[in-house]
This record gives structure tokens, sequence and C-alpha cells, in this order.
């Protein structure tokens, strides 16, 4: 079927690479980083950075490699801070892929996708437009009156 989504493992993808990577590895994929077209880059660069100065901090992010553990086949514990405390994060290795057998986010677009896909882009009667250009389309709260400066 042409078009069909492939799964394959990072494994069988890069071979000779290793997860959790070496910090030497870290160190030389840090200058090699490619958003590609997922978008996250506001992830990467500050990773791709702290993996080039200070690579035992992301090393230390994989849970089994921090714990001495065995990492399990096909999956990873990667641990974040978010909001104030750790979270763990299991990962599977599986990863789509397109006809021609590269990762890709979106390996099987819709070949007919809607043309209006968010009819009511403003579905809240009391919001206001964002003045921000770089979220158009969107809308935040009207915001409340505010009183005049205290004296």
């Amino acid at each position: 079927m042409p078009g069909a989504v492939q799964w394959r493992r990072f494994e069988e993808l890069w071979p000779s690479a290793r997860l959790p990577p070496t910090l030497d590895e870290l160190r030389a994929s840090a200058l090699a980083v490619d958003q590609g077209a997922v978008g996250d880059c506001y992830f990467l660069g500050p990773l791709s950075a702290l993996a080039f100065c200070r690579p035992q901090l992301v090393r230390a992010l994989f849970v089994e490699e921090a714990a001495g553990v065995p990492a399990t086949p096909g999956r990873l514990t990667l641990r974040f801070y978010v909001h104030g405390a750790w979270a763990e994060l299991v990962l599977d290795t599986l990863l789509p892929c397109g006809a021609d057998g590269d990762p890709s986010p979106n390996p099987d677009p819709d070949p007919n996708p809607s043309p209006n896909p968010d009819p009511d882009p403003n579905p809240n009667p009391n919001a206001t437009p964002n003045p921000n250009p770089n979220h158009a389309g969107r809308s935040s709260p009207a915001a409340p009156a505010r009183a005049g400066r205290p004296s």
C-alpha cells in the first residue's frame, strides 16, 4: 500500500548509535542537531547547548543510566523537571517512517485535508483578538478594566 506508515526501531534506523549516548557522542551530536519538520527548536536548541557544554547533565536525564540499571530494549525512561517537580516519561523507540523508510513526523498525510479545520477561530464571544502576530487566529480573554494609578 503506497504511503503506508512503517514503524521502525531507533536501533534499526541508526545501528551504530547508542541510547543513552556516551559523553563524547553527546558533544559531537550537539553540533549536528537538525530540527526537521516537527517544530521543536524550543527544546532542541537548549538541549543541544547543554549537550555540548555539560553532556553529563543530559546523560543524567536517562533514568536507567542514572540508576545503573540496564535499559529495556525498545524502551527508554527519561526524566524532566516540569513545573517544580521531576517527572519520568517512558518512551518507546518505535518511530513512524514514510514509504521511503525514513523517519517522519507525519508519514502519511491526509490526501484530502479539510479546507477549514477550525471553522470558528474565536469560539469565546467574550474574547478579544490576540494582538501578537506570532499567534494569529488565536484569541485571549478580554482583559479586565484597570483602575487609574494609585497616587
